[in-house]
């Protein structure tokens, strides 16, 4: 479920929360300059950083203690997946050295990735100041890519077409598709959330949500992504489609409960 804004923590709270801190920020890092090209050492490093950090957050927090099977279902199904690696390369596999060099490389960087998520999840729903900063790193990617939009158009003297401009950056296409669904998908689930919710800080964090969606669109449009616009699109819709038959179930609810009533 998506979380709320606001909260600090305080000094001597900080100071026992630091693998909250680095879990977090290690991963604020990764979003910002996974895309980026010569950084595959400061990747790994930020990644195994983050993943150490969020063993300790995991253990500390106490979260897969006491609680029921149907709660940890989709752990423990995320779990046989690597599992399920290891028994099919020991068992089943018909090329050992490939799949070896996929465990080592593909393989340890989705379980140290699922770990860092797991930690990312407590650290930020224990310590709400960290929201912000956290979300906010969702749109570093869009963000750098309009703004280097502008640069080689303002360089070009003209606005560049945007199948001109995705020869002309770095970024390509899928950069920018996967990282713009990715914001915009904890968008609209964000929003969803606030839909409902009579906060004072509402209107200023819907604000913020449907900014960083038109951000996104705008990166995708530009880096000439169809499968980024489509997908932004396709989710904008849903979110729309959510607004609609939300308070329609709501009613429909409130009419038979006040039928039961009526008719005894």
């Amino acid at each position: 479920m998506p979380l709320e804004w606001g909260g600090r923590v305080g000094k001597a709270s900080s100071q026992r929360a630091w693998p909250e801190y680095v879990c977090v920020a290690s991963a604020m890092a990764l979003l910002a300059i996974w895309v980026l090209p010569d950084t595959i050492a400061l990747r790994h490093l930020l990644l195994v950083t983050a993943a150490l950090s969020a063993a300790l957050v995991i253990h500390r927090s106490g979260f897969l203690y006491h609680r029921r099977f149907l709660e940890l279902a989709p752990l423990i199904a995320l779990a046989s997946l690597f599992l399920w690696v290891i028994i099919h390369y020991l068992a089943f596999s018909l090329n050992p050295a490939l799949e070896a060099s996929e465990i080592q490389s593909l393989w340890v960087r989705s379980l140290l990735a699922a770990m860092m998520a797991i930690g990312v999840r407590i650290s930020i729903a224990t310590h709400p100041g960290l929201q912000p900063y956290f979300f906010a790193a969702l749109w570093v990617v869009p963000l750098i890519n309009l703004g280097a939009y502008v640069y080689v158009s303002w360089k070009a003297g003209h606005f560049l077409l945007p199948n001109q401009f995705v020869w002309a950056f770095t970024f390509k296409k899928i950069e920018a598709a996967f990282y713009g669904v990715l914001a915009v998908s904890i968008a609209c689930a964000n929003l969803i959330y606030w839909f409902g919710k009579g906060d004072p800080q509402k209107k200023m964090i819907v604000t913020a949500w449907c900014l960083g969606i038109a951000i996104a669109m705008a990166s995708a449009i530009v880096a000439s992504t169809k499968n980024g616009v489509a997908g932004i699109f396709g989710l904008c819709a849903l979110l729309v489609l959510t607004f609609i038959i939300e308070p329609l179930i709501h009613r429909q609810k409130g009419s038979a409960r006040w039928r039961r009533v009526l008719t005894g």
